[in-house]
């Protein structure tokens, strides 16, 4: 009896072989996140060190968008090149190696510099996930396979801003903090480098039941259930445009805050270093939590004939809940208040991430790629764009201000979402 438990137990582990690993790479985005938020955190040491301006910190803090944008064809082609494995790992390695070298920064500049290495190794991971998903996922999971992943950075922020603040409060230092979560992202990409393969065959430890799964899915789903429309499928424009627009503005309320939320919960609300960390981290849980409940959400009516009209309601409560939220903070009196609110619309916000669903129900199989470029560089047109923008407005009109700024690029999120056409 107890053998044949264990041999049971044994060959239910391996079932599941797949979702290893998708883990291994959730890990990996979440302990890489952690050094996009560490700035973020450390921005008022570093204003006072480097005697920066408002608009000079929106500036360096969308540094790290340019060389983002600027990477994704490159990084595209070396990932068809070369292996979406080789390029997860080797860039995760050197995303670590300049988060290290932004401790050695000696001013603004220089801050940038590291800030564009950053960015330029990062911009081929969620292509090289995508492309790992789509090759160890039946359809049926990849919902929960991409947005598992993709809220990493949601996670990692909300870590990363315990971990970074503790570490620049423990050694009175954000440079030293800088240093510590370099050598870790290092040393955890170069684990799930030596753990994750590429395809599910060449995994030792697969059996043939879920190699199955997971071929015959691939096979079922090289032409979609709908052949004719789907095969022949023309490219809705309309929809691109508003799918666009609409992912811009929901990156700008996600980047806004990632970039701006601590130094906002720090000059305005008064928090100490120590309990803006413990907020920021409570903001990312939420949003990461809100994350994988849309996944979940969405794979429990994927397939079905009401499948557009649940994306399309998700979408409406993720961004009236959202900008409700973002344009009620400002009179609020009360901190912990003020925190939970935000809270409460970044777990609605962050059901966004079931934009990487919206290419495979606005085109054909043939256009996915070119669609789902346009999806990433729209977000990534929000991030390096909120930066500066809210810096700007912080210098000259304040925080409140860029609250409702945030509330306005939550309203295009919402208004964009209802135009597009999703099709099964």
């Amino acid at each position: 009896m107890s053998l044949a438990y264990e041999s049971s137990t044994r060959n239910a582990r391996k079932y599941t072989i797949r979702w290893r690993m998708i883990s291994l790479i959730f890990i990996l985005y979440t302990i890489n996140c952690i050094d996009r938020i560490s700035l973020s955190l450390a921005m008022p040491d570093v204003t006072k060190e480097f005697n920066l301006s408002p608009e000079v910190q929106g500036i360096i803090l969308s540094s790290f968008f340019w060389a983002y944008c600027a990477f994704q064809l490159p990084g595209g082609y070396l990932i068809d090149k070369i292996g979406a494995k080789k390029i997860l790992g080797v860039t995760s390695i050197f995303w670590g190696v300049f988060a290290a070298i932004g401790g050695l920064a000696m001013g603004g500049f220089t801050l940038i510099l590291s800030r564009l290495g950053l960015g330029a190794f990062e911009a081929p991971f969620m292509p090289a996930a995508n492309k790992i998903v789509s090759q160890w996922l039946p359809d049926k999971e990849r919902s929960r396979g991409i947005t598992l992943i993709d809220s990493g950075a949601a996670l990692g922020s909300a870590v990363g801003a315990i971990i970074v603040s503790s570490l620049i409060i423990w050694f009175g230092s954000w440079r030293a903090a800088f240093l510590v979560t370099g050598i870790i992202s290092m040393i955890v990409a170069y684990i799930v480098f030596r753990k994750v393969k590429e395809f599910p065959h060449q995994h030792p430890g697969i059996t043939e039941h879920e190699l199955q799964i997971i071929t015959q899915a691939a096979t079922t789903n090289a032409l979609p259930v709908n052949q004719q429309t789907a095969t022949e499928r023309k490219l809705d424009i309309v929809s691109l445009i508003f799918m666009f627009f609409g992912r811009m503005g929901f990156a700008m309320v996600f980047f806004g805050l990632v970039t701006w939320g601590p130094s906002y919960l720090v000059h305005e609300r008064g928090l100490s270093l120590q309990y803006s960390g413990l907020a920021t981290f409570c903001i990312f849980l939420a949003g990461t939590l809100g994350e994988i409940s849309g996944g979940f959400i969405s794979d429990k009516f994927r397939g079905s004939l009401i499948f557009p009209w649940v994306l399309r309601i998700l979408f409406l409560v993720s961004g009236v809940v959202s900008l409700a939220s973002l344009a009620s903070i400002g009179y609020i009196h009360s901190v912990t208040l003020a925190v939970a609110i935000i809270c409460l619309g970044f777990y609605f916000e962050m059901f966004g991430g079931l934009y990487w669903l919206i290419p495979g129900m606005i085109t054909s199989h043939k256009n996915l790629g070119f669609v789902g470029g346009v999806l990433n560089f729209a977000g990534q047109i929000g991030g390096a764009t909120v930066g500066i923008a809210s810096g700007i407005i912080v210098q000259h009109y304040g925080y409140q201000a860029m609250l409702v700024y945030y509330a306005g690029c939550a309203a295009v999120y919402l208004v964009c979402s209802q135009f597009i056409r999703f099709r099964n």
